[in-house]
């Protein structure tokens, strides 16, 4: 079966209707729109039912640049509706897309930084921190934070950091794909 058949909606369809390899397809897409658009009910009550109109071609778009489905995806989707749909993206649809990019990262994240920096250059002089979570029962901080604008390239960048604080002189680094 072709991994993209799992992350776009044409390629499962193409794939033979009572096939095992469509079922699992169609389960992979329920689960990534319940991924992208239950963090998010801004983005949710922006295209109701007809949530397809945005979750199809940006899976398309993801699947052609080869973006990850992990952490990342929110703020792909971000940079994506900047360029595709401009007029559709608030400033607070924008922070809501960062934050669930944001506390995906804490969830998923292996390595042993306790938590992350994320900033838009659209967004001078605040970005969000989230850390990960400390025990099991515990929600994930996400907050947004004012900081001097970094020197930066244009795009969403982001900064792990080893410390319960954020750092005041972050290592920045480009959003991974």
């Amino acid at each position: 079966m072709n991994a993209e058949a799992l992350f776009t909606r044409a390629a499962a369809e193409a794939l033979p209707a009572d096939s095992k390899e469509r079922a699992l397809a169609t389960v992979a897409l329920r689960r990534i729109w319940h991924a992208v658009f239950d963090p998010c009910p801004r983005l949710s009550r922006l295209f109701g039912d007809k949530n397809r109109e945005f979750l199809d071609p940006f899976l398309e778009h993801a699947s052609r640049r080869g973006l990850s489905m992990r952490w990342p995806l929110h703020a792909h989707a971000l940079l994506w509706m900047k360029e595709k749909r401009p007029a559709e993206l608030s400033a607070p649809l924008a922070q809501e897309l960062l934050a669930a990019a944001a506390a995906r990262w804490a969830n998923e994240d292996q390595s042993d930084a306790k938590g992350m920096l994320l900033y838009s250059t659209d967004a001078p002089g605040s970005g969000l921190a989230a850390w990960k979570l400390r025990a099991a029962d515990q929600d994930v901080r996400v907050v947004l934070i004012e900081f001097p604008a970094p020197s930066l390239s244009g795009g969403i960048h982001c900064a792990p950091f080893a410390e319960e604080r954020y750092p005041d002189a972050p290592a920045w680094r480009p959003l991974p794909d």
